[in-house]
């Protein structure tokens, strides 16, 4: 009894384990994923050092060309029935994205020689911040937002300065993946039993 209460209470830890995944632009992307004090380098990967060539080996003899096997086909009944699948897929991912709360950091600096032009960017900054925005609302819910449109009388052109933090847990992503695969798999059920009926 008391090792089931250990393991309950080990469980219920790693559930609460906090999550922080942080996706940057700064001249180029970076992704990191932060697992309490873990952290984790998504993009860009570090480079595994290249292996040493290896000495080439005697050449086989080349094997008798077997007959290639044939693809199986799928007609488009057999396609479109497993479009529900792929529907009920991105309505929970959508859900779930909808449930993360983010922050978010935006930044478009502009400049310009001629104050005329930099007020015609002053004006094209904000367009690239609305038209980014809407998209991240669709998205995600936005806790805390960091959206400014700077001036840089060095800066010639735009540049762009992104900051996206989203925070939670092992159980929601747990909670995500027995909803989603719970509700696939009776619906892939169904499909094949209702395909074996015919």
């Amino acid at each position: 009894m008391k090792a089931l209460l250990i393991v309950l209470a080990i469980l219920v830890l790693l559930a609460w384990i906090p999550l922080k995944c942080c996706a940057r632009y700064l001249g180029s992307p970076q992704v990191d994923l932060r697992v309490g004090p873990l952290r984790f380098a998504i993009y860009p990967s570090k480079e595994k050092p290249k292996k040493k060539p290896k000495t080439e080996k005697p050449t086989k003899q080349p094997k008798e060309q077997q007959p290639a096997q044939q693809k199986k086909s799928f007609t488009p009944d057999a396609i479109l029935q497993y479009v529900p699948l792929a529907q009920t897929a991105l309505n929970t991912l959508g859900r779930l994205c909808r449930s993360i709360a983010v922050k978010v950091k935006l930044h478009v600096t502009y400049g310009a020689e001629d104050p005329a032009d930099a007020a015609v960017r002053y004006g094209q900054a904000w367009a690239i911040i609305g038209a980014i925005t809407p998209i991240l609302e669709r998205t995600f819910h936005i806790k805390k937002r960091d959206m400014q449109a700077i001036f840089d009388p060095e800066e010639t052109g735009f540049s762009i300065e992104t900051d996206v933090q989203a925070r939670l847990f092992v159980w929601q992503i747990i909670a995500i993946v027995v909803s989603v695969g719970g509700k696939i798999l009776i619906q892939f059920l169904k499909i094949r039993k209702g395909g074996a009926n015919k």
